[in-house]
């Protein structure tokens, strides 16, 4: 009887994952088709081969100054890197050209830092991380290495909790966008915890000094293939700087308060689950 029981809770359960999951893939189609045109149009930057192109400081249209990265990396750094994070050959990856703005590069661009792999980040993206972005409207070189360490750390909490990849609404229940104050990373983008929300990931570790000292470009394969997966993003993220989106804090969906209810839960249970 017992046994009977705990069958039918479990087809149960997986009957309410799937319904979970369909319901917020819809809600996130929404969300995205909600910012209108589709990102990284070809307007946002300039050409990559003109090495006439002057760097200048420049603002968002809130008032935020943007600081440009740093020096190029060689392109020996390069593969360097590509070797030691085995990144994939469809990865293709180039050095700045002579004055070319990290924060305002051509379509399907993006700007990389060595210190976003270190955080765990991997090409192509995973498909809720580019999500995600896209639902910020932000740009991939504008998400400073904290961030990013929170971000997959969420992604990996919320599937250890039986839960699909955090949502957009999920992620800003328990956070919310702020600009790096630190001095050379005007227009960076980090999460900062709201008040009274509980610390989902802790200890993060600081990586926020001269991470930007060095920087390099990702034309092509970075982002999520759609010919690997038919759930690809319809919008491309950003590769231009964009202004933070004053009071985004999405209503959660009643789908997305349980999740966030069974999160809390499981945060607030950790010493019985993880054994700390």
């Amino acid at each position: 009887m017992a046994g009977d029981v705990q069958s039918g809770r479990g087809r149960a359960e997986t009957a309410t994952s799937a319904g979970e999951d369909t319901v917020a893939s819809q809600r996130r189609e929404e969300r995205l088709a909600s910012h209108g045109v589709a990102s990284g149009s070809h307007e946002e930057g300039g050409n990559p081969a003109d090495e006439s192109a002057a760097v200048s400081t420049w603002k968002l249209s809130d008032g935020m100054p943007v600081d440009e990265a740093g020096d190029p990396m060689s392109q020996a750094a390069i593969n360097r890197m590509k070797r030691v994070f085995k990144l994939p050959g469809v990865a293709k990856l180039r050095a700045l050209l002579r004055n070319e703005p990290a924060s305002s590069l051509p379509a399907g661009y993006a700007a990389v830092h060595e210190a976003v792999l270190r955080q765990g980040v991997r090409f192509p993206l995973l498909p809720n991380l580019q999500i995600l972005l896209c639902e910020f409207d932000l740009a991939f070189g504008q998400i400073c290495p904290n961030m990013w360490k929170l971000l997959i750390g969420l992604n990996g909490l919320w599937r250890m909790s039986g839960c699909e990849g955090s949502t957009v609404a999920e992620v800003l229940h328990f956070y919310e966008l702020v600009y790096v104050k630190r001095k050379g990373c005007s227009g960076q983008v980090n999460l900062s915890r709201r008040t009274g929300a509980p610390r989902l990931v802790e200890n993060p570790p600081d990586s926020m000094s001269p991470w930007r000292a060095t920087c390099y470009f990702t034309t092509e394969g970075w982002e999520y293939d759609a010919t690997l997966n038919k759930e690809r993003p319809t919008h491309r993220i950003k590769s231009k700087f964009q202004p933070i989106r004053a009071r985004l804090h999405f209503v959660l969906m009643p789908e997305e308060e349980c999740r966030v209810a069974r999160i809390t839960d499981c945060w607030k249970n950790r010493n019985l689950i993880y054994g700390y």
